[in-house]
């Protein structure tokens, strides 16, 4: 099956106060958590990669309205997109992501999520003017995006390191390997 072209996009942008220290640059796996959602994204298939909020890194882009959330890093990241291009969002600290999970939701050609988890999702620029909602989950409400189930995900696919507690945790917890994606399917 041929893959739809995507870019991915990393959400970057955060102040990482939680964490304590840029969540980017930070180490996993003997790599950065950056460079670890690059390879992620290229992986699903994506034909390039936007990281919002690292105007440095390559693919960077500057945040427009830093502090003010990813929702409204997502809204304004789309008013400048082609009409009809999907992109996939994922956040820089989620390295339990699949590169399988990140391709089933990528062949989509609509908004899309797995279940009730707000990220990744798939975002397809439509050219309509949005005042960014306060929270991520109205964007997707608003966007209909259509919930797709997975089974057989490994269970910190969604886990976010929002805190060195959570950083333990996940480095603590070796993820299964060879668990992927064998089925998505529109929920609603």
């Amino acid at each position: 099956m041929k893959r739809s072209a995507f870019t991915g996009v990393i959400l970057a942008g955060g102040a990482s106060r939680r964490m304590g220290t840029d969540k980017t640059k930070m180490r996993l796996w003997g790599k950065p958590m950056l460079a670890i959602m690059r390879q992620k994204l290229l992986d699903a298939g994506a034909s390039k990669i936007a990281v919002l909020g690292q105007a440095d890194e390559e693919g960077g882009i500057a945040d427009q309205n830093p502090g003010q959330g990813p929702v409204v890093a997502a809204v304004h990241y789309l008013a400048q997109q082609s009409l009809g291009s999907r992109h996939l969002f994922v956040p820089v600290d989620m390295p339990g992501l699949d590169a399988g999970l990140l391709e089933t939701l990528a062949r989509q050609n609509y908004w899309a999520r797995f279940g009730t988890y707000n990220f990744p999702f798939l975002a397809v620029a439509d050219g309509i003017k949005l005042t960014p909602p306060k929270r991520l989950y109205d964007l997707l409400v608003i966007k209909m995006a259509r919930h797709l189930t997975a089974t057989e995900i490994n269970e910190t696919s969604f886990v976010n390191l929002n805190s060195p507690d959570d950083y333990a945790a996940f480095v603590g917890s070796a993820p299964r390997s060879g668990v992927r994606t064998i089925m998505a399917e529109r929920t609603s």
